[in-house]
């Protein structure tokens, strides 16, 4: 009797010491991957101190980008990047925006030999290398000749420290931009390599951020929402602090 004392005994101590490791296990997992709170008071104000970032809301001026349903790209990049700022601010980073209005920055290169949209894509490509920042994220609206493909796509150069950005801005889009999906539809899930002069020439890593598809129905339909357009910049920000934040501070 006294030895069925000490084996249940012996049992109840076991089952204890699961429950107990269980629930830590369950808590860790739990707070490492915790949403960010969106405001100072939420504990977020000093994730990106010290960090200077980058946004570069595409076109502007005379260059709409691309257009649709009344629907203009220049805006478009604008509102989000506004939004993006304001994430940013909040969470300590210093941010450098390449325009703040509806203009072009064709105006940072002077020489008056080469066209306008050259010297504007110069112009940022200089802003960028001369703005002493931790990365830059370039912000546009795409389009294709398919009306069935949608969603969010996040281009990199060839240099690792891009790719790592790209890849998890992507991971953090795709759990905003696939929404109402229709049959026949196709939603970019994954991050590309591109060849495009910001990413080929900047010196600090950085992405391009296609945030969907002009020509998509249903990727227009959402970026008309001013709330989904929040939602875009929230997912970037997130984005960022993880890849900061993951890179020179531990995981949050």
């Amino acid at each position: 009797m006294q030895i069925m004392r000490v084996l249940n005994l012996s049992r109840q101590r076991k089952a204890a010491l699961i429950f107990l490791v269980g629930g830590l296990l369950l808590f860790a997992f739990l707070f490492l991957n915790r949403p960010f709170s969106d405001s100072a008071s939420g504990g977020a104000a000093n994730y990106l101190g010290g960090k200077t970032i980058v946004i570069d809301p595409g076109h502007g001026g005379i260059d709409g980008g691309v257009s649709g349903n009344g629907l203009v790209e220049k805006e478009i990049n604008l509102e989000v990047a506004l939004l993006l700022r304001d994430f940013l601010e909040k969470r300590g980073a210093a941010v450098k925006m390449t325009r703040e209005s509806d203009r072009d920055v064709s105006g940072l290169v002077p020489d008056g030999s080469a066209a306008r949209h050259i010297r504007d894509l110069y112009g940022r490509g200089r802003f960028i290398n001369e703005s002493g920042a931790d990365l830059f994220i370039s912000l546009h609206v795409n389009s294709c000749g398919d009306p069935y493909t949608r969603g969010a796509i996040v281009f990199h150069g060839d240099d690792s420290a891009s790719q790592a950005l790209a890849d998890i801005l992507q991971k953090s889009l795709n759990r905003v931009t696939k929404v109402n999906p229709r049959e026949g539809e196709y939603f970019h899930q994954s991050s590309k390599i591109g060849d495009f002069y910001l990413l080929n020439y900047s010196s600090i890593p950085g992405v391009i951020v296609e945030m969907g598809f002009m020509t998509s129905p249903g990727d227009r339909e959402l970026l008309k929402d001013g709330s989904y357009k929040r939602e875009i910049a929230r997912a970037v920000c997130y984005g960022i602090v993880r890849y900061l934040v993951g890179k020179e501070e531990g995981r949050v």
